[in-house]
Formats: structure tokens, C-alpha cells, sequence
């Protein structure tokens, strides 16, 4: 049975620690010449009213990928899976393949409260790195809160830990200032994000709920094994603010867009347009890259991802 080990399309578990990294693994599942024989009669439209034969038959492939996937990560020694994905390819007009991915790790149980989440925004980083820290993000654990940080990275080159000084502000512009934190065990959410492990800080519990934004100045890092230190002068005048980094950057070319011809070709000029003008859209990259995979299975998605695009910058 598939739910043997925790499995999770996010990046950690509530009450849970991870303790070790055991690599990305993934299931597969070809459906065989005959399956989309009856595509005529059993499918009543291409938008969704799907036989039930049709459905129980991916269903079927799923639940196969997925146990493949945790007797892997069994092997290896886990007991979870982040970042779990599941994708439909079509090899042939006769043959449908079903792949399970995810990272598999080994965790313990920490006593983390789920109701004390806190997500707080990155006001001001140094931005002479190849990254660019976002946003923080909260556990209770122990009458502590243990955070981590979420990273942009521009470069294709693997980020494992950085050391930085840390100015939390609350909304009554009361300061905390916490120097040469280290936050390790970063791992790849998606093509350009990158998350830590957590890290416990000495903060006031009563004030966490106040807080309104942070500042992160990276002192020292690792990048592909290699460690990096920013020396004093460049960290003092390499600061800039998130709330005007894209002052100097053109308005999205939606008119350039309009005249590509499919979803993957939007995405791939989306990124580069935002690593050239030092830019960062997560959630507006993290639904294209989902309507790239859609593509695959229904044919060009070129109009649903201008329309959006459209919509997320309040273009008339």
C-alpha cells in the first residue's frame, strides 16, 4: 500500500525534523498499446468527463509510481518524501507514462505547534550573490521558534549554507538584531528556489506575531562546496530594498508573448527576462511550470498562460 511513509508536494513536515538527505528518487509506470484504443467511446469530451474506466486505469498507474517511489526511498534508508510530483507524459497516441518524483529523507519527530506558522517577508538583502533571500518562515519548537529561509537563485549552481546577520522589525518598529546565524540544508523546491533547514532563534514569543519584516545581510556562504566570504566593505554598501528592485526593470512585453506560440516557450522567456532584470515572480513561474506539464497531455496552453500573465500584472 502506497501510504506506508509520509509523503508531502511541500518541503517539510509539521512535528518533524529532517535529518538526513537521501536523494531524489522517482516511480515509473508505462500504460500499455490498447489503453486509449476505446478513447472514442469511453471519453465523452477532451475538458474533463472522462469514463470511469479511463480514470481507474490512471489511478492504477499513479498508486504503481508511487509505491515504486517509497520502495525506493524504504531501501535507502527513509521514511518520507519531499517535494513529491506527479506527471503524466504521453509517448505514443497508444502509450501514457506515469512518473513519481520526490527528494526521500529521514526524519524525527520534534513537537512542532502547526498553529504557531509564521511567514515573514525579507525587507533588505545584500545583493552581490548569485541568490536572493525572500521570505522567512516560522515553527514553534519548545517555546522557541525554529525558522528557515527561503532563497532565489539566479545561477544553476547548488546553494548548501549561508551565515548572515538578522534584523527583525515589528509593526512597532521595535528591533532584533541576531548576528552570524547559519542556516544549512538547503534544498531545491523548483527550478530557481531553494529552502533551508531550520534554524531556532532567541525571540521574544509574545513579539513573533509582530513582526513585519526582516533584514538579511549574507556574510558568508557555501556554493558548490565551495565557501565564499563578502568582505565588510562590500557588504555595507551592496544593500537593496525587495520593495524597489524592480524600479529599473521594463513593464512584461505581453505584445512578445502573444506571439510565441506555446506555454514552455512563455516560460522560458519569462525566466530569462527576470534573471536580466534581477527579478523574482515564484508563484506567478511555479503556475507556468504546472501549465507547461498540462501541455504535454492537452496540446498547447499558449492562450490560458497570456491570460494569466495578463491578470497577475493587472493588464488591461
Amino acid at each position: 500500500m502506497y501510504s506506508r511513509i509520509l509523503m508531502t508536494t511541500g518541503y517539510n513536515f509539521d512535528g518533524y525534523s529532517i535529518n538526513k538527505y537521501l536523494g531524489v528518487f522517482s516511480g515509473e509506470c508505462a500504460l500499455g498499446t490498447g489503453f486509449l484504443s476505446s478513447f472514442g467511446s469511453d471519453i465523452s469530451d477532451i475538458l474533463g468527463k472522462n469514463s470511469k474506466s479511463y480514470a481507474d486505469k490512471l489511478r492504477q498507474a499513479k498508486e504503481y509510481a508511487l509505491e515504486q517511489l517509497q520502495e525506493q526511498t524504504i531501501q535507502a534508508g527513509g521514511n518520507a518524501i519531499l517535494g513529491l510530483s506527479i506527471n503524466y507524459t504521453m509517448f505514443s497516441r497508444d502509450i501514457i507514462g506515469v512518473i513519481a518524483n520526490g527528494t526521500a529523507v529521514k526524519i524525527d519527530e520534534t513537537g512542532i505547534e502547526q498553529s504557531d506558522d509564521r511567514v515573514i517577508p525579507i525587507l533588505l538583502y545584500n545583493k552581490n550573490t548569485s541568490f536572493r533571500p525572500m521570505t522567512f518562515s516560522g515553527h514553534m519548537v519548545k517555546n522557541q521558534y525554529a525558522f528557515s529561509v527561503k532563497l532565489f537563485n539566479g545561477s544553476e549552481e547548488s546553494v548548501t549554507s549561508i551565515l548572515a546577520d538578522i534584523k527583525f522589525v515589528t509593526v512597532f518598529e521595535k528591533v532584533y538584531e541576531l548576528t552570524e546565524v547559519p542556516f544549512t540544508n538547503f534544498t531545491l523546491m523548483n527550478k530557481r528556489n531553494w529552502l533551508s533547514g531550520y534554524t531556532t532563534l532567541s525571540l521574544p514569543c509574545e513579539d513573533i506575531s509582530l513582526l513585519k519584516n526582516v533584514t538579511v545581510i549574507t556574510k558568508k556562504y557555501i556554493q558548490n562546496d565551495v565557501l565564499v566570504d563578502i568582505s565588510d566593505s562590500d557588504l555595507e554598501r551592496e544593500m537593496v530594498s525587495q520593495e524597489y528592485k524592480y524600479a529599473d526593470a521594463p513593464p512584461i512585453p505581453i505584445d512578445e508573448l502573444e506571439e510565441l506560440n506555446t506555454a514552455k516557450e512563455i516560460y522560458t522567456y519569462l525566466m530569462d527576462y527576470m534573471e536580466r532584470y534581477n527579478q523574482n515572480e515564484p508563484d506567478l513561474m511555479e503556475w507556468l511550470e504546472k501549465n507547461v506539464e498540462l501541455e504535454r497531455i492537452y496540446g498547447s496552453m499558449k492562450k490560458d498562460a497570456v491570460q494569466y500573465i495578463k491578470e497577475y500584472y493587472n493588464y488591461k
